[in-house]
């Protein structure tokens, strides 16, 4: 568990530094939430896993990309949606 809390510790860290900006600034607009910076580092994670570079989103691997990508549709059909998977299909 310490990874996940790490990890949700950067994630509010990064929302409250943004706020803190915003204040400090002067700015009259609500400050991003704490999922802009998880969709972000969802995003960077992702292209990284492939092999990319997370700054330009180039060089990426589209076969691991694709293996990702069907693993999160396991996740969710089997534990969100209930259904049973035939795990030889894939």
């Amino acid at each position: 568990m310490a990874l996940f809390e790490t990890i949700e510790k950067a994630v509010a860290d990064a929302a409250a530094g943004a706020s803190e900006a915003v204040r400090s600034a002067g700015l009259e607009f609500e400050p991003t939430h704490q999922d802009y910076f998880a969709f972000a580092a969802q995003q960077m994670l992702f292209v990284r896993l492939c092999g990319g570079d997370p700054r330009t989103l180039a060089g990426g691997d589209p076969e691991t990309g694709d293996r990702i990508l069907r693993n999160g549709r396991h996740i969710i059909d089997r534990y969100w949606r209930g259904n049973t998977i035939d795990e030889s299909a894939t």
